[in-house]
């Protein structure tokens, strides 16, 4: 018996041309919404570090001041970090209420905007003399964008000051804290006189 022999080509499954176009397509979009999304998380992951260290700054300043540290004069937030690294003397540490070592680990460093991103919009710290506080602002010139730890500031000690305290623990007697005598202010000499309206009619 014979068997007629099927001569027809085999299809196979392919992709067409447009089909992968179609698909090329797909895969650069989602691509793109994902490298914004990331991208936004990254934004987002900064900002949030960027607010949490300047609040955790802003308490070792309110610790520094309660501890007889001053931010006079202070012009920079560098310059403010150097004061927070500052520490008691030993010699007088016992005698100061509070806190006498340094306010911030060593290591704490700065990261500056450059030129270029000081016009931008982004979330920069600067300090706030009116409020002695460090702010975060979006605009106003260059500012720290960033705080980072440098490993090589690690062995750096801050230095050593005497702050000056209302009150210090007495270093001689057995009262709590030093007594000294203040002297009595001045009396105006002569008689007081006072401002009189010769205007004020009586009714």
């Amino acid at each position: 018996m014979c068997h007629a022999i099927n001569a027809s080509p085999r299809k196979t499954g392919a992709f067409s041309l447009v089909e992968i176009t179609i698909t090329v397509a797909v895969v650069g979009l989602l691509a793109a919404i994902g490298v914004i999304g990331i991208g936004n998380v990254v934004n987002t992951s900064h900002a949030q570090k960027l607010q949490a260290d300047t609040v955790t700054l802003n308490s070792a300043i309110q610790s520094y001041i309660a501890s007889g540290g001053s931010v006079d004069n202070v012009q920079s937030v560098d310059d403010l970090l150097m004061r927070l690294k500052t520490r008691i003397d030993n010699s007088i540490a016992a005698r100061i209420p509070g806190l006498s070592s340094s306010m911030i680990d060593p290591r704490v460093t700065t990261v500056m905007q450059s030129g270029a991103e000081s016009l931008t919009a982004d979330a920069r710290v600067v300090w706030d003399p009116a409020t002695n506080r460090l702010k975060i602002v979006s605009s106003g010139g260059i500012g720290v964008k960033e705080f980072r730890l440098d490993e090589d500031l690690a062995e750096v000690t801050g230095a050593t000051v005497d702050r000056t305290t209302a009150m210090k623990y007495s270093g001689q007697s057995t009262w709590i804290w030093d007594y000294q005598d203040a002297g009595l202010p001045a009396a105006p000499k002569g008689p007081s006189s006072f401002p009189v309206n010769p205007n004020v009619t009586l009714g």
